[in-house]
């Protein structure tokens, strides 16, 4: 079952997206974000009629900021003087208009779930194939292989700093060993 088709599945749902930090999990639902949005410029039955994404300031949460956010992206007018509850009405009522939304709470770190998807780092083998899928020939080279070996290691298995340092290694074969040894000695001391 594709994820579209069993995030439509939902009537009501939270989803909470978690794990540790640099693994991914903001990666992850923007390109959520974007395939649901791209569902919706296509037409597609499995189409949201909104997607929304708005950032939560850290706590203190100020409540009434989370929700003008929403408002303005979903083109409700509010009130700032209005009480929670009444604002909160209002867009019920103008979500309620679409067969399907979809809105994306980002950095809300105080919320209860239904569903909680757990982001988690990749093993050392996962590692090392995306490590050679962005750093293409130069790391499978023979004399290269076993530092681009230890680069990906040292990434400890979070996706963004492998795809960020595999991509940085292709370049001519000339100079990968020197640019090798520097990022593994930046990766060791730092």
């Amino acid at each position: 079952m594709s994820k579209s088709l069993y995030l439509a599945h939902f009537l009501v749902s939270i989803i909470g997206v978690c794990g540790m930090g640099r693994v991914g999990k903001n990666t992850l639902v923007k390109n959520l974000n974007n395939e649901l949005i791209k569902t919706i410029a296509s037409g597609s039955k499995l189409s949201f009629g909104l997607v929304v994404w708005i950032t939560v300031p850290k706590p203190p949460i100020d409540i009434n900021k989370v929700q003008t956010k929403i408002a303005n992206r979903i083109d409700v007018k509010v009130d700032v003087n209005k009480r929670v509850q009444d604002v909160a009405n209002k867009i019920h009522q103008r979500l309620k208009q679409e067969m399907s939304s979809v809105l994306i709470l980002d950095h809300a770190w105080q919320m209860k779930t239904y569903t909680e998807t757990k982001v988690y780092t990749m093993n050392e083998d996962e590692s090392w194939q995306l490590f050679v899928k962005k750093a293409e020939d130069n790391a499978s080279l023979e004399h290269i292989q076993p530092f681009a070996k230890a680069i990906a290691r040292e990434c400890n298995g979070l996706p963004l700093a492998i795809v960020v340092i595999g991509a940085s290694v292709r370049e001519e074969e000339g100079r990968v060993v020197e640019r090798f040894f520097r990022i593994t000695w930046n990766v060791q001391t730092s």
